[in-house]
């Protein structure tokens, strides 16, 4: 039976020349290289910049590599904003379980209040969402009913000669 093959690691780390090197994919930063404050940053700065999907993804980054950060809250508080702002359903649920985790994780975040604001608004607004669902839907049902009255009424009228 053959020896299997040894296999040496090399401690260091050699960067391949940048022409050949694909480029890392926006907004991602190495964990091993990363400093929290370059990935909070880079993710405060697009959204200053109105780049909310961008700005999403690098406070997850920041979220997910620097749990304890001093910035920790602020950074939940603002990708709350990022995902409300990209405009998707879908992150509106990530908007509203976000700013949740916030309030349970930072109870005395000066964010807390704002997104406990924000959370009631979200609340309203589902709420007046679903009161005008159910008055488009007794207001069509109603229409339907008006309608087989009149078709009653129209059908117990004599007939007129010619």
């Amino acid at each position: 039976m053959p020896e299997p093959l040894a296999v040496t690691i090399i401690e260091e780390s050699v960067r391949a020349p940048s022409a050949i090197t694909p480029s890392e994919p926006t907004g991602y930063i190495q964990p091993e290289t990363a400093v929290p404050q370059e990935i909070f940053m880079e993710a405060e700065q697009n959204f200053v910049e109105g780049n909310y999907r961008q700005a999403a993804k690098a406070f997850e980054n920041f979220l997910r590599f620097f749990p304890k950060a001093p910035a920790s809250d602020r950074a939940l508080f603002h990708l709350g904003f990022s995902l409300a702002l990209s405009g998707d359903d879908l992150d509106l649920l990530q908007t509203e379980a976000t700013l949740r985790r916030l309030i349970a994780e930072f109870p005395r975040s000066p964010y807390r209040r704002q997104a406990e604001w924000i959370l009631s608004l979200m609340a309203r607004i589902e709420k007046l969402q679903s009161d005008a669902s159910d008055h488009n839907e007794r207001i069509r049902q109603l229409s339907n009913e008006l309608n087989r009255l009149r078709s009653i009424d129209f059908d117990r009228r004599p007939s007129r000669p010619e």
